[in-house]
């Protein structure tokens, strides 16, 4: 194929030609759905994620990092500052890095980036009750691609009954509204 004078050859074998490929599947999947143009808005943060992802595997310092995904503005926002205060006093501002999405298409292009490149997500922590893709389906695709290491996966809910019958393989649980005592041990025990 002849592009500006270069021969490109696309090798099947190339992860970043699987995860384009998955983008694509993924996208081509809801743009029928009314929600789509959320996802075409949001597609400049998949590749602004991709090349901070790409940039940090030329540095030796690699960030751990922590994906929140709930499709309440607020309660998104909420979630992340207690995380962000629960990181400040374990002292590990300049070790973690919060990555914040709106809904389950989202955090799955997100965690496919981070598969497909430095591999640096730790702990999710998403909500289990979420437009276009509810929680528990998201973290069950997840659970599909974690092969060579562990991600450690949390559901959050205000209804901790609700989150007892979910059928998510080896996941915690979080109570909304969540406090920085209840964060803190999920970074401890999902952290290094």
């Amino acid at each position: 194929m002849e592009n500006g004078g270069s021969d490109i050859k696309i090798n099947t074998n190339n992860k970043y030609y699987i995860f384009f490929n998955e983008i694509l599947l993924l996208v081509s999947k809801y743009y029928l759905d009314e929600n789509f143009l959320k996802i075409y808005e949001n597609f400049k943060p998949y590749l602004k994620f991709f090349y901070k992802c790409l940039k940090e595997l030329d540095t030796k310092q690699k960030l751990n990092r922590i994906l929140i995904v709930d499709d309440n503005k607020l309660i998104l926002k909420a979630l992340k500052n207690v995380t962000n205060a629960a990181i400040k006093e374990l002292k590990l501002t300049d070790k973690v890095e919060i990555i914040k999405v709106y809904d389950g298409v989202d955090a799955l292009a997100l965690f496919k980036i981070d598969h497909y490149t430095n591999q640096s997500l730790e702990l999710i922590i998403s909500d289990h009750n979420m437009s276009m893709m509810e929680g528990r389906d998201f973290l069950n695709m997840v659970n599909k691609y974690k092969l060579e290491r562990e991600i450690k996966l949390v559901i959050s809910s205000t209804d901790n009954e609700i989150l007892k019958t979910l059928n998510v393989k080896e996941i915690d649980f979080l109570n909304k509204p969540a406090k920085k005592t209840d964060i803190i041990p999920l970074i401890n025990k999902h952290l290094d």
